[in-house]
């Protein structure tokens, strides 16, 4: 074989070898590069699963927690027997409440001291909750019993119960 031509040949397997190494080397750094980290692979199913709902935003998060502290007033209230406190126009219920409670020629304190709601007050527990600006809707449980809706709005800094489908909160109890 001529000199010249195994140099050549020398020349090209070296060339070839490099642009293959070359290659390699890229494909490898590439793949590294390329390849989710491990903390992302673990995260995977509970990305699938949160995927699946939707995220709950932050000002939603505390309209609810707000609209549950409402009601665990309600529930404390009740079962503190404290009428002084659930008849009292925005400090549990809306003034639209307490001056529903109010008609009729019977007061608040009256309606509540001759409701059995009062005398043996049931557990009230929120059991899932529907959001809108300014007001929410929570699932009361009453007792061990059934649910009924409950309106919570948004009264400045505050959450205060209201009706809930026309109806005022101790005639819903009422009815439970």
């Amino acid at each position: 074989m001529n000199p010249l031509a195994r140099r050549s040949r020398v020349i090209a397997g070296c060339l070839l070898g490099l642009v293959v190494a070359g290659w390699v080397l890229g494909a490898i750094r590439g793949a590294h590069h390329y390849a989710a980290p491990a903390h992302a692979t673990a995260a995977r199913p509970r990305a699938v699963r949160d995927a699946a709902r939707p995220p709950v935003p932050a000002a939603m998060a505390r309209a609810q927690a707000g609209a549950t502290a409402a009601v665990a007033r309600f529930d404390g209230a009740l079962r503190n027997g404290d009428v002084e406190q659930l008849c009292r126009p925005n400090g549990i219920f809306t003034g639209a409440v307490v001056a529903d409670l109010n008609l009729g020629g019977v007061s608040c304190e009256a309606a509540f001291e001759d409701s059995p709601v009062l005398a043996r007050p049931p557990a009230l527990t929120v059991t899932g909750a529907t959001a809108r600006p300014d007001l929410i809707t929570a699932r009361v449980r009453v007792g061990a019993g059934q649910t009924l809706p409950l309106d919570v709005v948004r009264d400045g800094g505050r959450w205060l119960v209201s009706f809930s489908n026309d109806v005022d909160p101790l005639t819903a109890l009422e009815q439970h």
